[in-house]
């Protein structure tokens, strides 16, 4: 179900995502004899419309193995188009040793979108619905190298569109060089903030630089918005 576009059943017509206003959100953990406890609340605040995409970061120690959805207080439809849940995303040090810092991320996701004559949506790849995902992407790096064949895992050689999702690593306070080489068109954001743009028509490899101070540093989500026309396909981060 697709909760980003409009739909007769959503209240005055509105978007869907006006009904998980109030919504809450649990983390629990379920013990080998089915008792449940939870270990983490949230409570959506929100005055109007909690928003399409919702991110929650959730505090460093929580461990659990259940989520729990709910809207309390009212009866209303449950509309959710996805929930993803990622595991030890972040930086931190092994029994409080100061010493020994480690950051974790998952691998990659991609869906992918039939493709179009135009450049990528203004409202992005999330505004569309997926013909195809693919939640472990092989590897942690978008690499495809000039190629008339099929674009990544898509099961396409043109006329597709794919949105990665994943998270690196900044490591240290500084400066770092971020790069997208397309022959196609590619969007590449940093927490949701557009970084780079890259196109064959104007240019084809496209670098930015970011910055980021010493209590900055850690682990960071980064999405890239590819779409290939036909003949030669590359998209390369």
């Amino acid at each position: 179900y697709n909760r980003d576009l409009l739909d007769s059943n959503c209240p005055g017509g509105a978007n869907c995502s006006r009904r998980l206003k109030g919504f809450k959100m649990e983390i629990l953990f379920v013990a080998a004899d089915g008792n449940e406890s939870v270990v983490h609340t949230y409570d959506d605040s929100s005055p109007t419309d909690p928003g399409l995409v919702i991110s929650l970061d959730i505090p460093a120690g929580i461990v659990g193995n259940k989520v729990r959805i709910s809207i309390p207080g009212r009866t209303e439809y449950l509309s959710l188009r996805e929930v993803q849940v990622f595991s030890s995303v972040g930086c931190f040090n092994p029994n409080g040793d100061a010493n020994n810092r480690i950051c974790q991320a998952p691998n990659l996701k991609v869906a992918y979108y039939f493709g179009w004559v135009g450049l990528l949506p203004v409202d992005g790849l999330l505004s569309l619905v997926p013909y195809q995902t693919d939640l472990d992407f092989d590897g942690n790096s978008i690499r495809m190298d000039t190629t008339t064949g099929e674009v990544f895992t898509s099961g396409r050689n043109d006329h597709v569109a794919a949105r990665f999702v994943g998270y690196t690593v900044f490591d240290h306070a500084g400066s770092y060089s971020i790069c997208i080489d397309s022959d196609g068109h590619g969007n590449l954001y940093i927490d949701g903030a557009l970084i780079a743009y890259s196109s064959y028509i104007i240019d084809r490899r496209v670098c930015a630089t970011v910055e980021y101070a010493e209590a900055e540093i850690g682990v960071r989500r980064v999405e890239v918005e590819f779409k290939e026309g036909s003949d030669f396909a590359r998209c390369i981060v």
